[in-house]
C-alpha cells in the first residue's frame, strides 16, 4: 500500500514540474484583481500600522482627584469572619 502511495506522489510531483508556463494564461488577464488585492492589503496595513503607532500620551485621560482621608479615624473596629455563600 505504501509503495502505491509513494509512486502516485512521485508521479504527481513529476507532472507538476513538467507543466509548461504557457498554460498559465495571459499576463494581462488578472491585472485588475491583483490591483484590487494590493490596494486592499495597503489599506489594511496602513490601518494596522497607525493603530500600533498611537502613543498613550496622545489620548485624553480624565483625571479624578479623590479627597485625602482624615488623618485620625476615631472609633472601634471589630473584625469578624462571616461565611458568605458564593453566587454564580
Amino acid at each position: 500500500m505504501k509503495k502505491i502511495i509513494v509512486t502516485l506522489l512521485i508521479m504527481a510531483f513529476g507532472l507538476s514540474l513538467t507543466a509548461q508556463p504557457a498554460l498559465a494564461g495571459s499576463k494581462q488577464r488578472y491585472r485588475w484583481q491583483g490591483v484590487a488585492i494590493g490596494v486592499g492589503a495597503a489599506i489594511l496595513g496602513h490601518s494596522v500600522y497607525n493603530s500600533r503607532n498611537e502613543s498613550p500620551s496622545c489620548k485624553k485621560v480624565a483625571v479624578y482627584n479623590h479627597p485625602c482621608p482624615p488623618p485620625h479615624r476615631y472609633g472601634y473596629w471589630e473584625i469578624r469572619k462571616v461565611w458568605v455563600e458564593p453566587k454564580f
